[in-house]
């Protein structure tokens, strides 16, 4: 069955390799982008719609329409990951004919379209979640039926054993907006997946020989994006291993397969401790009494992931000529 997917994103350097992804499964039939929402988080929202708009210039996918999203958090703000991203988001660099950004995005709110689509095509939308959950939590404040229109909302964010990537105990899009995940997590209607982070970093991690020799070596426009947008952290090798949420959860959700194990679970989002504000809480021995509210991914087979990245980072037949 093919997936209409609408992707809501804070396009950083892996959020764009999961739209990288997401546009191979469209070529193979696979899925059908139905749109782009943009959101804070990676970098400032103007950067946001540049940098998906840049993206899709290079899949020379315009045609897909992108949506301003929620500049803000709902509550509070937080430290961007300029180390990692860029100032910009997207590594900085000069991007040639980069598509004018007020021209090109749609006029629509990115929130307005999330509830009109799922109201248009109730129980057909998957909504693939690679950022902070404002505009999520935003869609389902402003109409309560678009918790129960949407088919399916996979999101990268949380974790599930108490180790965060930003803080001691969260993880950075849920830290970014806590009560946006709080709000999207008791209130969906439909099937709610969840990568946690640690899923990626602790089992879909990747020896950077491989990212730079093999998949970096591909001679597509895509790959020569991304190995500008990753520029420092090939360089830097930072963290010790190259292992990418973003695009590992396209994976998932366009191939079943490379998640192999599975756990349904209750979970919460912790709003008020001092160390814990944003963390992602697991019954995983079912003390709270609740009956399970999520899937969560716990183990991913990183041979085949490799292989769609491949497969996505393959040149079209004309750059061949």
């Amino acid at each position: 069955m093919v997936l209409n997917l609408v992707v809501d994103t804070d396009v950083g350097s892996d959020d764009a390799m999961a739209l990288i992804l997401c546009a191979a499964a469209e070529r193979r039939g696979v899925a059908r982008v139905w749109g782009v929402t943009c959101v804070h988080g990676n970098t400032a929202l103007r950067h946001v719609c540049a940098n998906t708009l840049k993206t899709l210039h290079t899949l020379r996918r315009l045609d897909i329409p992108v949506y301003r999203g929620a500049a803000t958090s709902l509550v509070r703000g937080f430290e961007r990951a300029s180390n990692i991203h860029g100032a910009d988001g997207f590594g900085d660099f000069e991007y040639p004919d980069a598509p004018d950004v007020e021209a090109t995005l749609q006029r629509e709110h990115a929130v307005n379209y999330l509830t009109r689509v799922t109201a248009e095509h109730p129980g057909e939308v998957t909504l693939l979640c690679l950022g902070p959950l404002t505009n999520v939590a935003l869609a389902a404040r402003m109409d309560p039926a678009f918790c129960s229109n949407l088919k399916e909302v996979f999101v990268m964010g949380g974790n599930s054993g108490g180790i965060g990537n930003v803080t001691a105990a969260a993880e950075f899009n849920f830290y970014c907006d806590p009560e946006a995940a709080h709000v999207v997590i008791h209130n969906m209607r439909c099937p709610i997946t969840i990568f946690p982070w640690e899923a990626a970093f602790l089992h879909g991690r990747l020896p950077y020989e491989w990212r730079k020799n093999v998949l970096g070596a591909v001679a597509s426009a895509q790959a020569r994006l991304m190995n500008k947008v990753e520029r420092v952290m090939l360089e830097q090798e930072l963290y010790g291993v190259w292992a990418r949420c973003d695009p590992l959860a396209a994976a998932i959700l366009l191939e079943p397969r490379v998640a192999t194990v599975l756990k349904r679970a209750y979970v919460t989002v912790e709003l008020s401790g001092e160390a814990t504000r944003g963390a992602m809480v697991v019954d995983h021995l079912q003390k709270l009494g609740r009956d399970p509210n999520v899937t969560l991914v716990e183990r991913v087979d990183v041979e085949l992931y490799k292989q769609m990245l491949l497969e996505a980072f393959a040149p079209e037949p004309n750059e061949l000529d």
